[in-house]
């Protein structure tokens, strides 16, 4: 009996430690290729966006966050990630909301200040979206 309540226990701490699966992303955009006087923010793209996407379903949702690059994000992009064109939150199962972001050279994790820099793929991935403009 001791043995079973252990192994429930072990198994409730893994659960509980294990990252949180993303069930919904909203992706709000402006034109890669959109010129303007002053960078965007994260605040104006949300509040302004030219496109808005979501994904609805879960393991899609899941996959599209994975497919972002988190694990290679580092420190020091500040300067690259100034002029938004991508917002993208992310809401986990456990309730809480990831936020990224991306300019035209890099996208960053706000919550982790860290990022990396993107190339014309990883534009074209969302460019296609609005029928590869800007």
């Amino acid at each position: 009996m001791n043995k079973l309540l252990a192994v429930v226990l072990v198994s409730l701490a893994i659960a509980s430690s294990a990252s949180a699966k993303t069930i919904r992303v909203h992706m709000y955009m402006l034109p890669w290729g959109l010129e303007g006087n002053q960078p965007v923010t994260i605040d104006e793209v949300r509040q302004h966006p030219f496109f808005k996407f979501e994904i609805l379903e879960g393991a899609y949702a899941d996959k599209f966050i994975a497919s972002l690059g988190e694990g290679e994000m580092t420190s020091g992009f500040d300067a690259e990630l100034r002029d938004v064109r991508l917002v993208i939150e992310a809401d986990e199962d456990d309730g809480s909301t990831r936020v990224f972001f991306a300019s035209r050279f890099a996208i960053g994790a706000s919550d982790t200040g860290k990022g990396r820099l993107i190339d014309d793929a990883f534009r074209s991935r969302f460019s296609g979206f609005y029928f590869g403009h800007g």
